[in-house]
């Protein structure tokens, strides 16, 4: 019984350091941008320097109206090229941005960071809550980008998006 024990703790503690090698879940520097919603879009992408950044930008540009906004929105979020207008080469020299696109059945949804992880293989986990401030929430299909401002993120081989909150 005593082995078993033992055994069950060791296997508990590699899981751990395999798991979870990194964390992170300051809300610093994180910035929602409310964007088109596009089917089939959700999902994690690393940046790593300004020209992955404007490669980004330019093929999505349509898609997603990632264009400035003179006027803030009702939703209080500003136009993607606003958001990224402060990453240029010099940022990328040591750090790095997470983008991840969200997917929603209503505009009136708003999100909350709660962090990402990295794991010894290579993944990269991002958690986002999903909630409504009202009883109601509308029809309207809705699609954010949030940007994760972090420190250089080389050797990540997978991105995750883990949801919850509403998506549980």
């Amino acid at each position: 019984m005593k082995i078993l024990f033992k055994i069950s703790i060791v296997l508990s503690l590699f899981s751990a350091l395999l798991f979870t090698s990194g964390f992170s879940t300051s809300n610093d520097n994180i910035q929602f941008i409310k964007t088109n919603w596009v089917e089939d879009s959700e999902g994690v992408i690393i940046v790593n320097s300004h020209k992955e950044l404007l490669e980004y930008y330019n093929v999505n540009l349509k898609k997603f109206s990632l264009g400035p906004r003179e006027k803030i929105a009702s939703d209080s979020t500003i136009g993607f090229a606003n958001a990224i207008e402060k990453y240029d080469e010099e940022y990328f020299k040591n750090s790095s941005i997470i983008i991840v696109i969200l997917e929603e059945n209503s505009g009136s949804y708003r999100h909350k960071y709660d962090g990402y992880s990295v794991n010894k293989i290579g993944t990269l986990t991002v958690s986002i809550k999903t909630t409504c401030d009202s009883d109601y929430a509308t029809c309207d299909m809705a699609g954010w980008h949030v940007i994760i401002e972090t420190n250089k993120l080389d050797n990540i081989k997978e991105t995750k998006l883990c949801k919850t909150g509403l998506h549980q």
